[in-house]
């Protein structure tokens, strides 16, 4: 009965559809970091400036799945399958031995057919 309903995928074309089909689903994170200063002079306001950094991929269950670095423009795509992770952005070291910018880590559910939007957004300051 398998061959049967084999052959008959096969001999309609339906296979090559279904492999396209699949291949076209990309889920993972896409994205930019950011550093973000706020400006106190008027007219006030957020400067956002790209920042590259290293990003690591945690598991729902706290296993470190991969680990990432952005590029000079603070731009990111990654392929991930389907559920839930936790981006950990590291902090960027300052001269003066304390970061020079940090952000907090965030939650993200990765679907099956498409990257899910992120911004990373750091604070700290310009040096």
């Amino acid at each position: 009965m398998r061959t049967i309903a084999v052959a008959a995928i096969l001999s309609l074309g339906i296979w090559p559809a279904m492999a396209r089909d699949i291949g076209a689903r990309r889920g993972g994170v896409t994205g930019q970091a950011m550093l973000v200063v706020p400006v106190i002079a008027p007219p006030g306001g957020v400067w956002k400036y790209p920042l590259s950094t290293v990003v690591t991929v945690v598991s729902q269950q706290g296993q470190v799945v991969t680990q990432f670095a952005t590029d000079a423009d603070g731009r990111f795509d990654v392929r991930l399958k389907p559920g839930s992770y936790t981006l950990v952005p590291s902090s960027v070291p300052g001269s003066n031995g304390l970061p020079q910018a940090v952000a907090w880590p965030v939650s993200v559910t990765v679907q099956l057919t498409q990257p899910t939007p992120v911004v990373i957004s750091y604070f700290g300051q310009i040096s």
